[in-house]
């Protein structure tokens, strides 16, 4: 007797249209301790007529097929079945930029022993949440690197080729300064803008990558790589050079997303660079070159983490650096308010406020945390269709 004629379907599910790069929460699932994300869209497979001898799956981009499996024997029978993708190439590397580059080939080879019939179904991914991040992830090494998009402008100098203020030159030690001492002598720019955005980019790095726990408790290397453009890049903000003035507060209102970010961006949104003779609440300081640059880039890495705070988190997690800051006057909360103190050791939350003198070993144990640094995983999400 003659097979039935072998016909086959495959589609994505309604359900599972969203990949999650480690099945990372949303903000909101935080205090439960779980994820209803999934880190894998899902396929419905439909064998009709006659049970098949033989199912593969391939996946292609362009004309490289990135991932073929050979289905198990469970789904050759006639009905319909479930199948997971995770979005990794048959190398064990995931890609969230080429898989929203161009197009995607899903094609479904099945076979019996007198006959055999191929689907296919083209699907395209596009960011679910923003496009500013994209994630690569190596499973085997367990390495993870992220793509970070800024826009950084030059927002000018202040105070440059002046004298020291006639304040600083009135004090009794300004006159023990050698007449080539660098405090008596016109301030001279030491870093241009492209020098400035240079240390920006290297020191992000440096206090935003950092290991983290993915699915199943496996730990991941996560190295964040911060780029400087304008295409597909978070809201720009600008860095100002500032030397004899008054300490020039940076702000990064960000990108408006609610009430306070919508009031915020009347906020200048900038990284100020304060170096030379500088103005603070106690009176005038210098600052050198080596302090100046570990304060901006620790400030820098803080205040590009607003934008990424708020886009995970919302407004007042952004806005009141995580509970450890008044929302509205940007205060730091007293400890009996919920604020909160230095840790005597281990990690310094970059992006939280805290009470107390500064630990002498600040800027080598400043970093963002960890969920902050999952979170732009989650943010990298990919959407199907």
């Amino acid at each position: 007797m003659d097979e039935l004629p072998l016909d086959i379907d495959i589609s994505l599910t309604d359900a599972n249209k969203t990949l999650t790069p480690l099945r990372v929460a949303n903000f909101n699932e935080l205090a439960s301790g779980s994820s209803l994300n999934r880190d894998y869209i899902s396929f419905e497979i439909k064998i009709k007529n006659t049970s098949a001898t033989s199912l593969i799956v391939k996946i292609s981009h362009g004309t490289r097929v990135i991932f073929q499996e050979a289905l198990s024997a469970s789904m050759f029978i006639v009905g319909n079945h479930k199948w997971n993708w995770d979005g990794f190439n048959a190398l064990g590397k995931f890609d969230s930029k080429m898989l929203k580059q161009s197009a995607l080939i899903v094609e479904l080879i099945a076979a019996t022993t007198e006959q055999s019939k191929s689907k296919t179904l083209t699907i395209r991914g596009k960011h679910a949440e923003q496009d500013w991040v994209d994630v690569k992830i190596d499973k085997n090494s367990r390495k993870v690197e992220i793509e970070l998009r800024a826009e950084i402008t030059d927002g000018g100098s202040n105070g440059v080729g002046e004298s020291p203020p006639d304040e600083v030159k009135a004090s009794p030690v300004f006159n023990h300064y050698p007449p080539s001492d660098i405090r008596r002598r016109n301030h001279v720019r030491l870093k241009s803008f492209n020098d400035l955005k240079a240390l920006l980019l290297a020191h992000f790095k440096i206090h935003w990558s950092r290991k983290i726990a993915g699915p199943a408790g496996l730990e991941y290397d996560v190295v964040v790589n911060p780029v400087a453009i304008k295409d597909k890049a978070m809201d720009d903000i600008s860095i100002e050079y500032n030397t004899n003035r008054d300490w020039l507060r940076s702000s990064n209102p960000g990108s408006v997303r609610g009430i306070y970010s919508l009031f915020g961006n009347f906020v200048p949104e900038r990284i100020a660079y304060n170096i030379g003779w500088v103005k603070y609440s106690n009176g005038w300081g210098f600052v050198g070159s080596m302090s100046a640059d570990k304060a901006f880039g620790e400030t820098a890495a803080h205040e590009l983490g607003h934008e990424i705070l708020s886009a995970y988190g919302g407004d007042s997690y952004s806005y009141s650096h995580k509970g450890s800051s008044s929302v509205i006057s940007q205060t730091t909360k007293k400890v009996a308010n919920g604020g909160v103190v230095y840790p005597a050791s281990g990690e310094i939350d970059i992006m939280k406020y805290y009470n107390g003198s500064r630990p002498t070993d600040f800027y080598s144990r400043v970093y963002a945390s960890e969920q902050d640094v999952k979170s732009l995983l989650w943010l990298s999400r990919i959407q199907f269709s």
